[in-house]
């Protein structure tokens, strides 16, 4: 663990506690300190330096945690607990609301008339036609008609080339030049005349 004393401190600092000079108990618990006189020191008044540590574990709450400082911190729950917590599925569900477009049925009549006049003029309309009589004429050859109906053959897609790409491969002439350099000298210092040959490099087309 670490040194009691220094975490009752007002600057108080984690160090850890030496077990060979001892361990101290106070109501249940064990104390142990780095150095043997900040163990008589906090043997003199354990209450006030113990509660000097719980005062210091409310500013630091991460000391609540690493002190295990659980029982004097009852509405504090340990982070394994809140985790447990926060696992539980959350309950989710879709809400609506719907209006009716029209509240009240309609009761519109659209042949519905009120002149007098157009009423008189309907029924007249249907008086002349329980008058009407329909009527045909056919000759003596007009029911031999029948429907004909003809059928071709739709035009195929042709395509004709009269073009076709060609190329030839000319060789390129190459001449080489032996003999333009390293000229020999004469005793009086003149160089002797150059023996140049033309040699031709041309690959030949066959090749």
């Amino acid at each position: 663990g670490f040194c009691a004393y220094n975490l009752a401190l007002n600057d108080f600092k984690l160090i850890h506690g030496d077990t060979r000079i001892g361990i101290v108990q106070i109501n249940d618990r064990y104390y142990s300190f780095s150095e043997p006189k900040e163990a008589v020191l906090f043997c003199r008044k354990p209450s006030t330096y113990i509660e000097s540590i719980a005062n210091n574990a409310k500013l630091n709450p991460e000391l609540i945690q690493l002190l295990d400082l659980h029982t004097q911190f009852s509405n504090v729950a340990s982070y394994g607990d809140l985790a447990q917590v926060s696992s539980k599925p959350q309950m989710k569900a879709d809400f609506g609301t719907q209006t009716d477009t029209h509240f009240y049925e309609k009761n519109i009549v659209k042949n519905y008339e009120w002149n007098e006049w157009e009423l008189r003029r309907k029924a007249l309309k249907l008086a002349n036609l329980r008058r009407r009589l329909t009527k045909s004429i056919q000759t003596n050859t007009s029911n031999f008609r029948r429907e004909n109906s003809t059928q071709v053959y739709l035009p195929k897609d042709q395509f004709i080339q009269t073009k076709r790409d060609n190329y030839s491969n000319v060789p390129q002439p190459k001449v080489y030049l032996s003999g333009i350099r390293g000229h020999q000298r004469r005793d009086d210092g003149q160089f002797l005349p150059a023996n140049v040959k033309k040699i031709d490099l041309t690959v030949d087309i066959d090749e």
